[in-house]
């Protein structure tokens, strides 16, 4: 299965399952990830991977700094 096939079918389902459970989630659909924000703290999770990175990082530019990184 070609990434943007695993991107398209497990993204919207990881995300309903994380947000059934409460977590403050955001999508980013070109790169496959998932982030959940929780407690000041940034999970990453990469559909297509399985990779998971945790930032401690708080406040926009460490944001930013994320999203240029995933470009």
């Amino acid at each position: 299965m070609k990434a943007s096939e695993v991107i398209k079918h497990e993204l919207p389902k990881l995300t309903a399952e994380l947000e059934a459970k409460g977590y403050l989630v955001k999508t980013f659909e070109k790169s496959g990830q998932i982030n959940v924000y929780l407690s000041g703290q940034v999970f990453i999770y990469y559909v297509t991977t399985g990779r998971i990175v945790m930032h401690k990082e708080r406040g926009f530019s460490a944001f930013l700094k994320l999203l240029e990184e995933n470009k």
